[in-house]
């Protein structure tokens, strides 16, 4: 493609510029409006390669740095992201998304986007707007724009910035690589890049529970995905709501060690404030005669809590559950109170995708809500609680069984492994315990400086609670004795807040009314069922035949054999893209700790090689077992839907 050239003096009234700037108002008007008032320094010089094609000087402490190649910007770029791919072979093949740090004229976002056609999503990252608003007025990108999902980042990267990246949901799961501009990385804005690859990494890392989440419950987040979509798709979305509860005291009971202090001060409180309590924390409630208003549930798995509600689903009359996609499907066959679904970033990337086509556009999709304390924070803000009061919200470990706990898990203990402190938590599955966790511990201040448990991810929870106070207009109070301190949290007692609850408090015709906002768009979910149902049969087919040939190569060099079968993956993603993910999904566990294969080669001795194939042997192993159990649970909602 030719790509048509202005001069920067023409670039302001230049049809390139109005269609560049036409498509980005469509994807964020505000982005919009802050390029258009860019203004073009004298640093920049906009010029032509030898080959013809826009490139951009620009002048730093005296000197003068190509943004590009001089000479053919294109294959330069070309050249750095078949580099890049033949460095990271592995890594690309299984990622979803791309981040590039430097758009520059943007040769590497638009090779990025032509040579790895099977990422979902591009987050495209320019710390220089001047040389953003550059590339804008000298070439058309807007066939780029909408080739992919593109989201855009312009100027310095921050914690809130990334946190706005992840409504995609992928940045939970590490499905993206970061692609940094060779010339913005060592040369122009180095600085900058760093700290930008800093922050994704670390926000990363503090998502790494649900990495290992993943592990434990993948399984139980496709199986309920596929139950819910065909059984909440009637259930009236909470988005309709939003807003009726205005200025309205909201408690927020959460299930830390510190909840059954407050027992007997809830009691008093419980008719004059809403109550959203975690399903964690619905046990000890009901137990001690406090009944909420809202159950929020969001834990993919059965636990303990679940047992209780299964058990108990008389104690649920009248109360309102907020669930999502993803939930243990268990409780929403029980509940026999009024259901409402809130759209949210689905722990499975593909439901996501599907969720796209079944809500009305501008329907508010909640993200950043990995624990239930936080979706019921949103939620409180959403319903337009003001003030806000949070209580068991401790975000700390104890080394003693607390009644709230024992809502998720029959103990909690911590040990010492290796001079550091670790957590262990025991959890009852269908009369059997196991051990789910084994995260290491950490120390960090409370209200009175004093250094309490915790681990990681529970900081990271910590620091997510802190930025979306920080950027709500709502009162915000924290009850809690010895619970990590949350900065723009004040702690206080019920006592200190007396005049903050309203004792006119009613409610439930609100919570409990029929509403008509639903999922819509049923003919979609028919087809999509349709096809995933073919496709499997088609895919459980392609695999064997690929199977019956790899019996034809078996005595080969395991050079060979490997390679034979990462060719084979390979193709399955490309061809079955969408199953695939889904399915690499359903056997996360499986894929990593499937069976121990043993296999002996003499020609061969070459330790990684043998590695990467007993690897090899074990995903096919997991792909074509799962494939099994994930056909019959599209099969069943097939035929339920």
């Amino acid at each position: 493609m030719k790509i048509k050239f202005f001069k920067v003096a023409d670039s302001m009234s230049s049809a390139i510029y109005d269609r560049n700037i036409k498509i980005i108002a469509e994807m964020d008007t505000s982005l919009a409006e802050v390029i258009d008032n860019i203004r073009i320094s004298d640093e920049y010089e906009c010029t032509a390669s030898k080959n013809g094609l826009p490139n951009v000087k620009i002048r730093r402490a005296g000197k003068e740095h190509w943004c590009h190649s001089p000479y053919a910007p294109d294959s330069e770029a070309a050249k750095y992201i078949e580099q890049f791919y033949n460095e990271r072979v592995s890594e690309v093949e299984k990622a979803r998304l791309g981040i590039i740090v430097g758009f520059g004229m943007g040769y590497y976002a638009r090779e990025l986007i032509r040579r790895f056609d099977w990422f979902r999503e591009i987050i495209i990252i320019e710390p220089a707007p001047v040389l953003f608003k550059i590339a804008l007025t000298s070439i058309d990108m807007s066939d780029m724009f909408r080739a992919k999902k593109i989201n855009l980042v312009i100027g310095e990267l921050n914690r809130l910035k990334v946190k706005q990246l992840d409504a995609s949901g992928s940045l939970y799961y590490a499905q993206g690589i970061i692609i940094p501009h060779p010339q913005v990385t060592t040369v122009l804005f180095p600085d900058i890049v760093q700290k930008s690859v800093q922050l994704i990494t670390e926000y990363i890392e503090e998502k790494d529970s649900l990495s290992a989440t993943l592990g434990l419950k993948s399984k139980d987040v496709i199986r309920n995905n596929f139950y819910n979509l065909v059984h909440l798709f009637d259930k009236p979305l909470i988005n309709e709501m939003y807003g009726r509860l205005a200025d309205l005291p909201i408690v927020c009971i959460a299930s830390g060690p510190s909840l059954t202090d407050y027992l007997e001060d809830l009691k008093l409180v419980c008719e004059k404030a809403i109550f959203i309590a975690a399903d964690s924390a619905f046990n000890v409630l009901m137990e001690h005669g406090i009944k909420p208003d809202i159950v929020t549930a969001l834990e993919p798995r059965f636990c303990n809590k679940f047992g209780f509600i299964e058990k108990n689903a008389h104690l649920t009359k009248d109360i309102l559950l907020v669930t999502t996609m993803d939930t243990y499907s268990g409780i929403n066959k029980c509940w026999q109170g009024p259901i409402r679904l809130v759209v949210n970033g689905s722990l499975n990337h593909t439901m996501n995708t599907i969720l796209d086509h079944l809500v009305e556009k501008g329907t508010e999709v909640l993200t950043g809500i990995p624990t239930v304390g936080m979706l019921s924070l949103k939620l409180a803000d959403r319903l337009g609680g003001d003030p806000i009061v949070m209580v068991g919200q401790d975000l700390r470990f104890t080394e003693v069984t607390h009644a709230a706990g024992s809502a998720n898990c029959r103990n909690i203990e911590i040990v010492s492994e290796n001079g550091e402190d670790h957590i262990k938590v025991i959890q009852q599955k269908k009369k059997k315990d196991i051990v789910y966790d084994n995260k290491r511990i950490i120390y960090i201040p409370d209200y009175d400086d004093n250094l309490v448990r915790t681990i990681p991810v529970f900081d990271g929870f910590r620091k997510s609670i802190e930025l979306f106070v920080r950027n709500t207009r709502k009162k915000f109070f924290n009850i809690t004795a010895t619970g990590a301190k949350i900065a723009g949290v004040p702690r206080t007692t019920f006592a200190e807040i007396t005049g903050c609850f309203d004792p006119f408090v009613r409610v439930e015709h609100i919570l409990s009314g029929q509403g008509t906002m639903t999922l819509h768009n049923r003919e979609y979910v028919v087809a999509m069922l349709d096809r995933l149902t073919k496709d499997s049969q088609l895919l459980e087919e392609r695999i064997n035949a690929q199977l019956k040939h790899f019996r034809t190569i078996i005595r080969q060099p395991i050079a060979n054999k490997d390679s034979f079968i990462q060719n084979m993956i390979t193709s399955l993603n490309r061809e079955f893209p969408e199953l695939m993910a889904m399915l690499n999904l359903y056997i996360h566990k499986e894929i990593n700790n499937y069976i121990t294969v043993q296999y002996t080669d003499s020609s061969d001795t070459i330790a990684g090689t043998k590695s990467r194939y007993v690897l090899s042997l074990k995903t096919i192993v997991a792909l074509r077992r799962g494939l099994v159990g994930l056909r019959s649970l599209i099969i069943e909602a097939n035929r339920d839907f």
